[in-house]
C-alpha cells in the first residue's frame, strides 16, 4: 500500500500541470498518439471503427459532434478517460491482452485536463 502511495505521489510530481519534472509537454503526437495506436487503433481506426469512434487522429479525437471523445480540459466529460478508467463500458475491453498502465491514464488524463493540445 505504502509503494502505490509513493508511486502516485511520484507520478504526481512527474505530470504537474501537463509537464513532466523535466519541462517536457504532453503533446498528442508526441504522448498520445503512441498511445492510441498501441491500445485503440486496432478497433478505433479509419477501417470500420468499432461503435463509430475514431481514436486514429487528433482530429478525430477532438473533433465537434457526438463521437468527438475528448472535451479539451474536462476529462471527466471525456469518452476517452471515462472508458479508461471504467467511468463508462470499460476500453480496451477485459479480454484485451494489454492495459494501459494508471501512469498512462493519468498522462491522458492530465493532456485532456489542460486543453488537450494538439
Amino acid at each position: 500500500m505504502k509503494s502505490n502511495l509513493l508511486a502516485g505521489l511520484i507520478f504526481g510530481v512527474l505530470f504537474l500541470h501537463g509537464e513532466t519534472v523535466f519541462g517536457d509537454v504532453i503533446t498528442f503526437a508526441k504522448d498520445i498518439q503512441p498511445f492510441l495506436t498501441k491500445y485503440c487503433v486496432d478497433c478505433h481506426g479509419t477501417n470500420k471503427p468499432k461503435a463509430g469512434y475514431r481514436l486514429d487522429s487528433y482530429e478525430a479525437l477532438v473533433g465537434k459532434g457526438k463521437k468527438a471523445s475528448v472535451v479539451p480540459g474536462d476529462p471527466d466529460k471525456s469518452k476517452l478517460v471515462m472508458t479508461m478508467t471504467g467511468n463508462a463500458k470499460l476500453m480496451p475491453p477485459k479480454k484485451s491482452s494489454i492495459r494501459p498502465t494508471p501512469d498512462e491514464i493519468e498522462m491522458v488524463k492530465t493532456w485532456v485536463k489542460n486543453g488537450a493540445k494538439k
